[in-house]
């Protein structure tokens, strides 16, 4: 992904209003190219994941956040404004169910369900 392209796209959506959240959105667009390249990898497999993020955010702070970041972008998948096309209509589908399921067991938001730390 292009920093400079989406550093425009998140300014005209109104995400980015000031330096220090164009900043973290440069090292957000650099981070998102590490971890596409790791998909990308043959060799990537979802219990080395598991076990990385575990030892790699050693704090329950920084683990509930990146819950919550999980969390968010499988609400994200689950609107409208996540677009689909063959490739990951499958993945919008479970997203949705998820997202529905979670809120008729529990009565609340999917998203807003973790509490603030």
């Amino acid at each position: 992904m292009d920093s400079k392209t989406f550093i425009h796209f998140a300014k005209k959506e109104g995400m980015i209003t000031n330096e220090h959240e164009e900043a973290a959105a440069t090292k957000l667009v650099e981070a998102m190219d590490v971890i596409s390249n790791v998909l990308n990898g043959s060799t990537m497999n979802q219990k080395m994941f598991n076990h990385c993020v575990d030892r790699g955010l050693s704090h329950p702070t920084l683990k509930q956040n990146f819950n919550r970041f999980i969390f968010g972008y499988i609400s994200y998948m689950a609107s409208d404004e996540y677009k689909v096309d063959g490739r990951n209509e499958s993945s919008k589908e479970t997203a949705q169910k998820l997202v529905y399921s979670y809120e008729k067991v529990e009565g609340f938001p999917f998203f807003v369900s973790l509490p603030n730390v």
